[in-house]
């Protein structure tokens, strides 16, 4: 699907379907008011049926038969202008455009809302719309014999008959993103048998080759793993016949004493729970636990061509959690990267061992400003905040609340939990320096969160998002089914800060 904006009059504008929302109970705007004599507009909304109610749609069609112009007319309710914020106008754009992914209609063009002086601004919105014009009609087509033939091939926005230049740039900008997104949504759905840590790697080596000279890449084998004593990755493939890797991907922005930022995805590929088997119930779904490196790597597909002005690396440890005779077991003793002993109490609780080696590694090798990982890393989450929000968590308060304020900006919704000294006490072992988990099973989000912190220095900025619950989801209205995406945009949000004003 193709992208672009109009800038003309709407009285010459030429387009199949014209999309525009409409505020309840306000005046119809000027753009609503030009197509009156075409469309049977006014007296539609007289009856009352459609009154701007948000999630509303009303689909119109020329009261005579003319060649050229607008061909038909929907308009959909903003709700009440007061109430427009960044969340709902995500939930209404994921719902319009999966509405409009069902229809015959081969173009479109639609208008970006004034939000008015209360509202977000223009630009905001219209990042958000070119973003889920595309991500809102993504599918996962690679395995059908016969794929769903599309009919949506080009969303056009207006903004006026002349959009300002922030907007234009605003628009491509929230079109990349969107590529991005839909990269790590193909990416985490692609079956655990072909999205092996080896293929992450490759993944990442095309990358980087695409990328130009702003993009290097590295992938540690096993060999180079055991020499650098990354025990938790290792431990965590070892009953597996797929080799793990450590994936780091390098973005240099080219500009002298540049900050940077190092961001780290969990990538488990496949996770049976290992020796402490999962029950068999949506075993399927494990294939998305590695949705934090899909995250990263969906990053990294397009940061070349928005240029952040930010260095940043991006790690994904990746293995494959299998059950077998070479398998790690309960009660064992393994040494991470940073030099602590961890005793293993389940072996289902793996994804901190491989964040724990990357966080170690990212900080000692690349010395970052600041640090964030994304991780489908507890099942606590979704008992915390559901399928609504991820939950957020580190050592730096303004690491945190800037991870919070990029996920209200971008959508991906976080909160911050607390990560308090009584709740890295819980981690503690009797034979060991610490433990993979609590059996007391309290708090076990915050205790993930506690856990990953004994790999941080005191002096490195860090934020812990754990994404199990919002990584993958179920169709409903203003959601999009399957793989989510989550980090990619709010990462890019997360680096407009880092490079403005610190963190």
């Amino acid at each position: 699907m193709q992208q672009g904006t109009k800038k003309i009059a709407l009285e010459r504008l030429g387009t199949e379907l014209y999309v525009a929302g409409l505020f309840k109970g306000e005046k119809l705007p000027s753009e609503l008011r030009a197509l009156e004599g075409r469309f049977p507009l006014k007296r539609v909304l007289a009856t009352g049926d459609f009154q701007g109610q948000r999630g509303q749609r009303l689909l119109l069609y020329p009261t005579r038969s003319v060649r050229g112009g607008v061909r038909r007319l929907l308009v959909f309710g903003l709700g009440e202008r007061k109430d427009l914020t960044l969340k709902r106008y995500t939930r209404l754009m994921n719902d319009l455009f999966a509405w409009l992914d069902r229809q015959s209609f081969k173009e479109l063009t639609l208008e970006l809302p004034d939000p008015g002086e209360q509202g977000p601004g223009l630009e905001t919105l219209a990042v958000l719309s070119a973003r889920i014009a595309r991500t809102g009609t993504w599918s996962f087509e690679r395995y059908r014999s016969r794929a769903r033939r599309k009919a949506l091939m080009r969303v056009n926005f207006r903004c006026g008959a002349a959009p300002e230049r922030g907007v234009t740039q605003a628009l491509k900008r929230g079109d990349l993103i969107g590529r991005g997104v839909n990269f790590a949504r193909e990416l985490a759905t692609e079956p655990g048998s072909t999205a092996t840590p080896a293929y992450l790697g490759e993944v990442a080596r095309k990358l980087a080759s695409e990328g130009g000279p702003s993009l290097k890449v590295k992938v540690l084998g096993e060999p180079q793993l055991k020499r650098i004593g990354a025990e938790g990755i290792l431990a965590v493939g070892q009953g597996s016949r797929q080799p793990s890797r450590l994936v780091v991907l390098e973005y240099k922005c080219g500009r002298k004493n540049a900050r940077r930022l190092a961001m780290i995805g969990k990538g488990v590929t496949f996770d049976t729970g290992g020796i402490s088997i999962k029950p068999h119930l949506k075993m399927h779904e494990m294939k998305y636990d590695m949705c934090g490196a899909a995250a990263v790597l969906g990053v990294f597909s397009v940061i070349a061509e928005l240029k952040p002005g930010v260095d940043l690396v991006g790690l994904v440890p990746a293995a494959e959690n299998m059950p077998g005779g070479a398998s790690y077991k309960p009660g064992d003793i393994i040494r991470l990267h940073c030099g602590k002993t961890v005793e293993i109490v389940n072996t289902d609780a793996e994804g901190r061992l491989l964040l724990c080696d990357a966080l170690s590694y990212a900080e000692r090798n690349y010395q970052p400003d600041a640090m964030v990982d994304f991780a489908t890393l507890t099942g606590a989450v979704l008992i915390c905040l559901g399928l609504e929000m991820s939950a957020v968590m580190g050592n730096d308060p303004g690491m945190v609340e800037a991870v919070v304020e990029a996920g209200s900006s971008s959508g991906d919704t976080c909160w911050p939990l607390p990560l308090a000294e009584e709740f890295k006490e819980q981690m503690r072992s009797r034979v060991a320096d610490i433990r993979n988990l609590d059996p007391s099973r309290n708090a076990g989000t915050i205790t993930a969160g506690a856990f990953l912190n004994e790999a941080v220095g005191e002096d490195t900025p860090w934020a812990h998002v754990d994404i199990a619950g919002t990584a993958w989801q179920e169709a409903k209205p203003g959601r999009l089914p399957g793989a989510s995406g989550v980090g990619v945009h709010l990462v890019f949000d997360l680096l407009e800060q880092f490079a403005s004003a610190g963190v």
